[in-house]
C-alpha cells in the first residue's frame, strides 16, 4: 500500500485545527465560570430556616393559584321570628270579664277605702277617742300613704287599676282632710286649707299627665276647682283670681292632652262660682 504524497500534510493541519478549537472552548468555559462566580457573590443571600438544607440554585416554582371554590346556592329565607322583648298586639277592646274583674273591682275597692277613711274619722269624732288635731293628722297621713303606695306600684310594678285606685283614694282623702280641717274643726285658716286643696288637685293632675289617666285628671281638676266652695273661701277678688289661674292651667293641660270633655267640666265647675 502506497501513501499519497499529500496525506501527512492534511492530517497535521486537521490536528492543529482541533487543538485550536479545544483551546478556544477551554477559554470560554473558564470565562463562564468566572462570570458565574461573580454573579453568586453579588446576589443577596437567601434566608434559610434553621434545620433546612439549602439548595443551590433551586428553581423557583411559579405562583400557581387554585381556582376559587364554587359558591353555594343561597338558602331559602326563613320567616323571621318576632323579637323576644316584643309582645303580640292585644285586642283594642277589653272583654267583659277583664272589665268586671279588673277595672270595676279595683275602682270599687278604692271607693270602699275612701268611704272607710271617712267613716273612721266620723266614728272617732262621735266616740271621742282622739282629739280633733290628731284625727286630722291621721287622716291626712293615711291619705298620703295611699298616694305614695299607689304611685310606687304604678311606677315599679307597671300600670294597674289597683294602683290607680289606691292613688285616687288617697287624693280624695287629702281633699276631705283639707275640708274637715277648715270647715269642721277650724284647725287651719281658710287660705291654708284652700292652698292645700289646690296643691292636691295640682298633684293629681300631674300624676294624670304622667300616667295618661283621664279618671285621675277628672278627680284633680274637679276637686281642685271646687275647693273654694268646699273649704268655704270668701267670694272676693283673691278667690276669683286663684280660680282663674287654676282654670287656665287645667284647660291648657286638657287641650294638650286632647281631653276636651274635661275642659268643659272645668268651666262647668267654675262658672257658677264666678257668677
Amino acid at each position: 500500500m502506497v501513501d499519497k504524497p499529500g496525506g501527512d500534510v492534511d492530517g497535521d493541519s486537521r490536528i492543529a485545527q482541533l487543538e485550536r478549537r479545544t483551546e478556544g472552548l477551554t477559554e470560554r468555559i473558564a470565562r463562564l465560570e468566572e462570570e458565574l462566580a461573580a454573579a453568586r457573590v453579588d446576589a443577596p443571600p437567601r434566608f434559610t430556616p434553621p434545620g433546612a438544607r439549602p439548595s443551590a440554585l433551586a428553581p423557583e416554582r411559579p405562583d400557581v393559584r387554585r381556582p376559587p371554590a364554587p359558591l353555594a346556592p343561597p338558602r331559602a329565607a326563613r320567616p323571621s321570628a318576632p323579637p323576644s322583648g316584643t309582645r303580640a298586639a292585644r285586642p283594642s277592646r277589653a272583654s267583659l270579664e277583664d272589665l268586671v274583674a279588673g277595672r270595676v273591682l279595683a275602682w270599687a275597692g278604692g271607693a270602699a277605702v275612701f268611704v272607710g277613711l271617712v267613716l273612721l274619722v266620723a266614728v272617732a269624732i262621735s266616740r271621742g277617742w282622739i282629739g280633733e288635731g290628731a284625727r286630722t293628722v291621721i287622716a291626712g297621713a293615711f291619705s298620703l300613704v295611699l298616694v305614695a303606695v299607689g304611685a310606687w306600684l304604678q311606677e315599679r310594678r307597671g300600670p294597674t287599676d289597683a294602683a290607680m285606685a289606691a292613688a285616687a283614694a288617697g287624693i280624695g282623702g287629702l281633699f276631705a282632710t283639707s275640708v274637715v280641717a277648715v270647715r269642721l274643726y277650724d284647725l287651719v285658716p281658710v287660705g291654708a286649707g284652700l292652698a292645700l286643696a289646690l296643691a292636691t288637685g295640682a298633684a293629681a293632675l300631674a300624676l294624670a299627665v304622667r300616667w295618661e289617666s283621664r279618671g285621675m285628671a277628672a278627680l284633680g281638676i274637679v276637686g281642685g276647682l271646687a275647693s273654694p266652695v268646699l273649704v268655704g273661701a270668701p267670694a272676693g277678688g283673691g278667690t276669683t283670681a286663684i280660680l282663674f289661674v287654676a282654670t287656665l292651667a287645667a284647660s291648657g293641660v286638657c287641650v294638650l292632652r286632647g281631653w276636651d270633655w274635661l275642659g268643659l267640666a272645668a268651666f262647668g265647675v267654675v262658672t257658677p262660682q264666678w257668677l
